[in-house]
Formats: structure tokens, sequence, C-alpha cells
């Protein structure tokens, strides 16, 4: 089981909610071998207002045994405009 625990910031003036998260993992060469998404309803609605924080956890199976994933970098893949309906 792979898990990533960190924290989303919201750099701009906007809210957001509706966030999706993706972790991607390479191995000891860069290559990416492994990716997790977390989609907007695993948050249950969490809103990041704007300039602020939000904590977020995501788990997938793993598809290579631990000793295989080397780095890992997490992007916040889609995201709604708080005040758009």
């Amino acid at each position: 089981m792979l898990t990533i625990v960190g924290t989303l910031t919201n750099r701009s003036d906007f809210g957001w909610k509706d966030v999706s998260v993706e972790a991607q993992f390479t191995d000891k060469s860069g290559k990416l071998f492994d990716a997790i998404t977390a989609k907007a309803d695993d948050f249950r609605g969490v809103t990041i207002l704007p300039h602020g924080e939000a904590a977020f956890k995501i788990e997938g199976k793993a598809a290579r045994p631990e000793s295989d994933y080397d780095t890992y970098k997490v992007y916040a893949r889609w995201a709604k405009d708080v005040d758009a309906w």
C-alpha cells in the first residue's frame, strides 16, 4: 500500500473546491512507473480558501516492490472555482 500525506497550498485569489490530486512515482532511473489519483469525491467537499491550505492523504495499491520506488511528485490535477455552481 502506498500512502502520500501532504498539504495543498492555494496561491491564487480564488477559492477552490472539488480538488483532484495525483501522485506520480519514479524509479531510480527517473522512469515513471506508477501513479495514484484521488478524485474530488475522496476529499468529501474540501474547500481551499484563497491563499489557504488543506491537508490531504491519498492511498493506493503498489504496482511494484517498495524498493523500486525512488521519488514522487504530487500534482493538483483538477479543481473548481468555489463560486461556480
